[in-house]
């Protein structure tokens, strides 16, 4: 059946072979448009799981992040057997849950697992979000559950360039900017802007 609706064509099946059928169905619908009660259906948006962004994001992540064998597939191994079975969007609720659930764990040595730890596992679910952000599986403002969300606790580990990643830096900056660095690297600045 076709018809116009503030100047607005819809064509529809009656999903029927029987004319006599058709027709009702047809006519139904006409009364409905006439008493302004008929109104298109809108399509139905996909409903994703956090089993539908975990598979595509590791798709995505396998060829691109270079530890991902070591580091990051078990870290979604981990948040698979807690958001598993979730519908997206998650809430900030669900992810405070998990950071609880996984500090009152305890390693094979009797230990709880530090705050470093976990909030790198949160930092790959955060990942996975931009991820579902990009490709549209999630809304852009549905990042923000990860807001307030790092523990506290963890030791910062103070790091130091090899020659190589030095040599790396001096040889990207512009040619101004290579005096400064080069002093800043064999100075106690280096090791405050490293923090």
């Amino acid at each position: 059946m076709s018809f116009s609706v503030n100047g607005v064509q819809h064509r529809l099946s009656t999903g029927t072979d029987d004319k006599k059928l058709a027709q009702r169905i047809f006519d139904k619908v006409m009364g409905q448009v006439a008493e302004e009660k008929w109104f298109p259906k809108k399509p139905q948006e996909r409903v994703y799981t956090y089993d539908d962004l975990a598979a595509e994001y590791e798709e995505f992540a396998k060829p691109r992040h270079r530890g991902f064998e070591k580091t990051t597939k078990s870290a979604l191994v981990k948040l698979q057997a807690h958001f598993g079975g979730m519908t997206l969007p998650l809430k900030r609720k669900a992810i405070v849950e998990f950071q609880t659930v996984m500090l009152a764990k305890k390693r094979v040595n009797g230990e709880g697992l530090k705050p470093a730890y976990i909030n790198r596992l949160t930092s790959v679910l955060r990942s996975m979000y931009t991820y579902g952000i990009d490709v549209g599986i999630l809304q852009r403002d549905s990042v923000l559950i990860f807001e307030r969300t790092k523990l506290k606790g963890e030791v910062k580990r103070m790091r130091f360039l090899s020659l190589e990643e030095a040599d790396r830096l001096i040889h990207a900056c512009d040619a101004e900017v290579q005096p400064i660095v080069i002093t800043a690297l064999n100075t106690r600045l280096s090791l405050f802007a490293l923090k």
